[in-house]
């Protein structure tokens, strides 16, 4: 694949830390308790048993072959053959912007904030013992312990200050890990017809499919909301307006307003309620981007009341979590730990969340916040968190700048990370653009730090939305976020407003990743209303759909920009996907779903929950039932096979998996815990493997080396003109070690597959005919497209086992068993395959009490072999009467 091959860093057994040579005094020294073991071969359940007894337990996971270990006999024991083990040193507690600091090689440049996390099962309350007495007498302290069972700190430390109280809490035996820690920034209408058709001439399909996110919930986590404005409210009332609640703070929930637009109004820690022109106003912005539907124009479950500046899912509800201040900060996320956050939203029912916050500073690394939202997309895996790519694209000077990713959601696994395409036309200073088809500089690039791709998927980054009436700000005797003395101005919640931007749109992928997450409204929508099994609403077949087989369907049906990368310079090539750059491509609904009468079909393989112990998915209480599939979670070494219908050769044949991984440890060279492995075989015996091999086109080529992708958990094929016949689907289990938690050695995933797929067909079936409480043994099916795993319906009354397609035009039946109160008369038969891909063939079979034409197999003995000797006699006789 194209993909730029990075020095990576580690703190690996045997190796060097990043910085070996630490300044202070005492780094280098060995952390009581945590010993690094590294292991010659797999780490299975009787390896991990072994350890147990020896008094070790699992930290984390250091893959590809690692375990960070504590102990609390006082030293490391002796180890089992073909494993090594070393002392933990307490540098390597320290992430890598800590060390820079404290090496000398970068300065504070004033007061640093630390986020500091504590082993599992350890509160934050020793650790701020320790710590009070280090820091100035109002220096500022935070702390939380919420769901990931271990506590969290934010700590304020003056720069003089900051060696000494690094160095005793490196030495702190409760403490993990300790990282700098910025604030988290605010990543700053033709998008809903380019995002769902790609064409302005067949418009907002997905919308007159019905799919407008009615039933559906969305949170966003933000500045601030001007609540009252028209896009957030179901009418002019007073009480249609849903006002902020300071309790419960997260992870507690409560539903205020259950019939409103906006269900429920956090305000998490220290934010102010509602949105101010500190930030822009930019948490109304995201929101209008979702959900925004100016109630004098509705929404309804009877259509699209549509408005220039709807958002993607104007039918969707919001539950919003505000996190501004009126200086402009997040401080919000100063109280709690994204994982509570995530908490919050979920038990308030967002099932789609997304976040338009990065850090301000440039990181690759998997840090604390990548680990919270993947051991919670992992735990609870049917919510799909959305983030903003980051803004970082280009450097001072206006170049490219490759690598800028700004940590936290932008790195982490089971997010989908969202960069900046062009708008489709743009008028800005007498200047005509049309930019539908570039990736916008400023949108920050992959890839993290150990290769994987980010951006995913990509979406307009200069948009029209919902935004506050200016004309009516009130003074809160404040100053501004620049700090700059002017008085604040904040929302007023009495003024009513239906505002939009005027001649200037907002900019920035936090505008970029909303339009996506409206998307995958829509998405879930189509599984939630069983739209996926036959292309029209069918509530008895919906699903609860996973956040990877969301993810794997958003991607599966992306499109790739071939346009430039925009830039204030000039216009950059850009690379096809998959690339650091634009990750698959644009955001296309009409190319992910397939609905009645389309030739392109979109089909879910499976949908396997993880097995993790109190994954709400897997509840009998859960308001809406899993995928009903066959399929279990894999194991290390186990393969499922899926055979594919016929295909035509026109188009593309795409394949998309997804997994939610389980979180990864600190400090580690690969974030990646459970490995699948994506693969495809032609009809004439061609392998394909996911990731890997594309051209220049983004097209997989045949493996001629066999090399497989080991880091990411999002894996795609796409063929151009297909080979006419069945292509085989394998998911292979490559390693499936876990990260030492109850059901990680257990890996569910979401496989979607989409093509010109041609249905099986039944043209005739020998015998045709049978009596009530009739057996006929031995059938044959003559027809057309017969592929493996397809199934055969006659009618409630008739029951089939045993099908064998022996080829694309022939298949063999063991049995059919007639029921014997079965209706007389004539039946339709319908094939289907993967459960959505179907033919009907009417009056191709009779049940009666009298042989017609055609040979029979009845339950008499003896039967068989007269009546079929018969038949072609009666069938003359007939003919000459």
């Amino acid at each position: 694949m194209r993909h730029v091959v990075l020095v990576l860093f580690a703190f690996f057994l045997g190796e060097p830390l990043l910085h070996s040579e630490p300044l202070v005094p005492g780094l280098a020294t060995e952390a009581p308790g945590l010993y690094h073991l590294r292991f010659d071969g797999p780490i299975d359940a009787a390896m991990r048993a072994s350890l147990k007894e020896k008094d070790l337990r699992v930290v984390q996971v250091m893959p590809p072959d690692g375990l960070l270990m504590e102990t609390m006999a006082g030293g490391l024991p002796a180890l089992p053959a073909g494993v090594r083990g070393r002392a933990l040193t307490l540098g390597e507690k320290l992430g890598e912007k800590i060390l820079d600091i404290v090496s000398g090689r970068a300065m504070p440049g004033g007061p640093i904030r630390l986020q500091i996390v504590t082993l599992r099962g350890r509160s934050s309350h020793g650790v701020a013992g320790m710590l009070r007495p280090l820091l100035p007498p109002r220096g500022a302290l935070h702390t939380a312990d919420g769901g990931m069972d271990r506590g969290t700190l934010w700590a304020r430390v003056p720069e003089q200050d900051l060696k000494p109280v690094i160095l005793s809490l490196a030495q702190h035996p409760d403490v993990l890990r300790v990282e700098r820690f910025e604030l988290p920034v605010l990543l700053n209408s033709n998008s809903t017809w380019l995002l769902q058709s790609g064409s302005v001439d067949q418009g907002r399909t997905i919308w007159q499919h019905g799919l407008t996110g009615i039933g559906q919930i969305v949170g966003v986590a933000d500045s601030g909301l001007d609540a009252d404005a028209c896009q957030f409210r179901y009418g002019p009332a007073r009480d249609q307006v849903t006002l902020a609640v300071t309790e419960p703070q997260p992870p507690a929930a409560v539903i205020s307003n259950p019939e409103n637009k906006v269900i429920t109004y956090y305000v998490v820690g220290t934010a102010d309620a509602y949105d101010d022109a500190s930030g822009g106003f930019h948490g109304t912005h995201t929101v209008g981007n979702i959900v925004g539907d100016n109630y004098a124009n509705p929404t309804t479950a009877d259509g699209v009341g549509y408005d220039k500046h709807d958002g993607m899912a104007p039918g969707a509800q919001v539950v919003f979590q505000d996190l501004g201040t009126k200086d402009g900060l997040l401080n919000g996320l100063m109280s709690t730990t994204v994982y509570d956050l995530l908490d919050q939203a979920y038990r308030t029912g967002v099932r789609v969340q997304n976040n338009s916050f990065g850090s301000p500073l440039l990181s690759l690394n998997y840090d604390i916040h990548s680990q919270d939202i993947d051991a919670f997309a992992w735990k609870h895996n049917d919510m799909l968190v959305v983030f903003a790519v980051g803004n970082s694209g280009l450097d001072m000077n206006g170049n490219l700048s490759p690598a800028s990713l700004v940590g936290g959601g932008s790195t982490a696994k089971n997010t989908l990370v969202v960069g900046a395409s062009g708008p489709v036309e743009m008028e800005m200073y007498g200047d005509h653009y049309e930019l539908a088809d570039d990736l916008l500089g400023f949108s920050s690039q992959g890839p993290t730090k150990d290769n994987r791709i980010k951006p995913e998927v990509l979406a307009p980054g200069l948009v029209f939305s919902a935004t506050t009436d200016t004309g009516t700000l009130i003074n809160l005797g404040c100053c501004d976020a620049t700090g700059q003395g002017h008085d604040m101005l904040a929302t007023n919640i009495d003024d009513d407003n239906c505002n939009v931007d005027g001649e200037m749109p907002a900019i920035g992928t936090s505008f970029s990743a909303p339009l996506a997450a409206g998307a995958a409204i829509l998405v879930r929508q189509y599984y939630t209303d069983g739209y996926w099994a036959r292309g029209q609403a069918n509530p008895a077949a919906g699903f609860n759909p996973s956040n990877a087989l969301l993810k794997a369907t958003l991607i599966n049906g992306a499109q790739g920009l071939s346009g430039t990368i925009t830039t204030e310079h000039a216009y950059e090539p850009l690379t096809a996907p998959p690339s650091f750059q634009q990750g698959w491509g644009r955001v296309n609904l009409e190319e992910c779903l397939s609905f009645e009468g389309d030739r392109r079909h979109t089909l879910v393989l499976t949908d396997v929950p993880n097995p993790v112990p109190g994954n709400p998915m897997l509840s009998p209480e859960a308001e809406l039932a899993p995928f009903d599939g066959e399929n279990q979670p894999l194991t290390t070494a186990e393969q499922v096979t899926w055979m594919l219908p016929a295909l035509s050769q026109d188009g593309l044949l795409k394949i998309t998996l997804a997994w939610s991984d389980p979180p990864a440890g600190f400090g580690v060279k690969f974030a990646l815990i459970n490995n699948l492995d994506l693969e495809v075989i032609s009809p004439n015996g061609q392998l394909y493997l996911g990731n890997m091999e594309y051209d220049d086109s983004g097209h997989t080529q045949p493996s001629t080396t066999g090399q497989r992708d080991a880091l990411n958990n999002l894996e795609q094929i796409i063929i151009a003109n297909p080979a006419t016949g069945s292509y085989q689907v394998r998911v292979s289990a490559a390693k499936v070690d876990g990260n030492g938690e109850e059901g990680s050695t257990a890996q569910g995933y979401g496989l979607v597959v989409s093509g010109e797929f041609l249905a099986p067909k039944v043209h005739n079936i020998s015998p045709h005919w049978g009596a009530p409480g009739a057996t006929l043994n031995d059938l044959t099916i003559i027809g057309e497209h017969f592929v493996v795993g397809m199934e055969l319906d006659l009618g409630e009354d008739i029951t089939i086992a045993g099908i064998k397609v022996v080829d694309a035009n022939t298949v063999q039946i063991d049995s059919l068993k007639i029921d014997s109160n079965a209706t007389l008369g004539s039946r339709t038969a319908v094939t289907t395959i993967l459960h959505s891909l179907s033919a009907t063939t009417p009056d191709i079979f009779q049940v009666d009490d009298a042989p017609a034409a055609g040979c029979s197999s009845t339950s008499r003995p003896g039967a068989s072999l007269l009546v079929c000797l018969l038949m072609p006699l009666l069938f003359i006789r007939r003919r000459k009467t």
